[in-house]
């Protein structure tokens, strides 16, 4: 799980290689990793979009950019209540990742 925290970070590709470098990720795991990634991320996307249409902001939410955002559709949208559960470590090896998943955390609430 610390790969998928980190590739969906991807604010520069150094950080992503040091991860895969450290993980030891390479062909179909990294390129698994970079799915459940995009998927992540558009999931992220969709609830702040699901948070602006809550204020009026705008009415199309792109739930069919990624299998998982389709496959929630329902789950996400209308009258439901969505949790959303932060696994992190208290380890000093995973200090980036635990800081990384707390932020998206606070970005869903």
């Amino acid at each position: 799980m610390a790969l998928v925290e980190r590739v969906r970070e991807r604010t520069n590709h150094g950080t992503v290689n040091r991860m895969a470098q450290r993980t030891e990720a390479a062909g179909a795991t990294l390129k698994e990793a970079n799915m459940i990634n995009k998927s992540l991320t558009t999931l992220g996307a969709v609830m702040r979009t699901l948070e602006a249409v809550s204020n009026k902001k705008t009415t199309h939410i792109r739930y069919r950019d990624s299998k998982l955002t389709f496959l929630l559709k329902d789950s996400l949208g209308g009258n439901s209540q969505t949790s959303i559960i932060a696994t992190v470590s208290p380890s000093a090896d995973c200090f980036d990742e635990t800081v990384s998943t707390l932020k998206v955390r606070r970005a869903c609430v």
